[in-house]
């Protein structure tokens, strides 16, 4: 799950929060600064309850994959996609 902070007096930062495969527990990484916090939750809910209480924290949002970048092709106001399921060539290897 990916966060963006919203920090006072400190650049916005994007956070990873993620659960430690051996011990179950969630932590956050910045993915910024590339830092692992010590700091391990029993739970989403825990580790968003301590995100509220931080004072350098304005507000945090869920967002989508900041590592990921969609492209989306058109061809004539169409998406490839659109155009590919009408083909019916394209559509018998589907």
């Amino acid at each position: 799950m990916y966060i963006k902070v919203n920090r006072r007096n400190r650049p916005d930062c994007i956070v990873m929060l993620c659960q430690d495969r051996t011990t179950e527990k969630w932590c956050f990484v910045n993915l910024s600064t590339e830092h692992v916090c010590a700091c391990r939750f029993d739970t989403i809910d825990d580790a968003f309850a301590d995100m509220k209480k931080r004072e350098d924290v304005e507000s945090f949002s869920v967002i989508d994959n900041p590592l990921v970048y969609e492209q989306r092709v058109t061809l004539h106001g169409a998406s490839l996609c659109e155009v590919l399921k009408k083909d019916k060539e394209f559509r018998r290897r589907l």
